[in-house]
């Protein structure tokens, strides 16, 4: 499948290079500001409701910011799309497309586990994150975000990092740029989930930047954005299925 691309011609005095860098960032920098956003709204409404609020590991508290994320990335990256582009790329997966998410899945997975691996081997100190934070107690935390992968994270994450992001890029410099220059953000949004030192907020967002690269590949493969939002709800439910059978001792 074809990947639709944007007329990325446009006139006017300033660069190329800096109004397609300029359109990146302004799109990453406006999923972040919106999260912060919708993040303060839904928290006065979880006080309103008599919830805690000042701990943003609580799993109410953690829940509902993760899932603010999501739709503010969904509304920046989908608001975009249905601009910039005459034809949405939400095609539906074909046969060899299916083979690409089974096959990348289990490359993304396995990939995922071996780092965590080796930063748990390369530093002494434990390598704490967000996720076990909020789950300390209340293990059902994993299922949740399992669930909210499929629905919300990996649909509205893959629309704007792959969708909006890769896409704008890729109109003037091709796939490479465009699925380095979409992975640079998704590592920078996802380095807040480390706990530990910076050192290993740098190496565990490293890994994230790995599988955001499968990801960028899986996309400019199969031409549609159905493809990469499934391996990434995969990858997702793998790792959080994984760690709630470790926490609650059933592996």
């Amino acid at each position: 499948m074809h990947v639709e691309q944007w007329d990325g011609q446009r006139t006017g005095s300033i660069p190329q290079w800096a109004r397609t860098g300029g359109a990146a960032v302004a799109l990453a920098v406006a999923g972040f500001v919106l999260t912060m956003v919708i993040s303060v709204v839904a928290g006065f409404g979880l006080a309103a409701a008599g919830v805690t609020v000042t701990d943003p590991t609580a799993p109410p508290v953690f829940l509902t910011g993760t899932a603010a994320g999501s739709v503010a990335f969904a509304v920046v990256g989908g608001g975009y799309l249905a601009v910039m582009c005459d034809h949405l790329p939400i095609g539906a997966p074909d046969r060899e497309d299916v083979g690409l998410i089974v096959g990348s899945s289990v490359v993304a997975i396995v990939l995922g586990l071996a780092l965590t691996s080796a930063i748990q081997f390369v530093t002494p100190e434990p390598v704490e994150n967000v996720f076990g934070n909020a789950a300390s107690g209340a293990p059902w935390v994993y299922l949740a975000m399992a669930a909210l992968s499929v629905v919300l994270i990996a649909p509205a994450e893959e629309l704007l990092f792959r969708g909006a992001i890769q896409g704008r890029i890729r109109a003037q410099y091709g796939a490479i740029a465009a699925i380095g220059g979409a992975s640079v953000p998704f590592m920078l949004f996802h380095v807040p989930n480390y706990l530990a030192s910076l050192p290993v907020a740098i190496l565990g967002a490293s890994a994230v930047g790995v599988i955001s690269v499968i990801l960028g590949v899986v996309y400019e493969r199969s031409g549609t954005l159905w493809a990469p939002i499934a391996v990434h709800a995969l990858y997702n439910v793998a790792l959080f299925g994984l760690a709630y059978l470790s926490v609650t001792g059933m592996l």
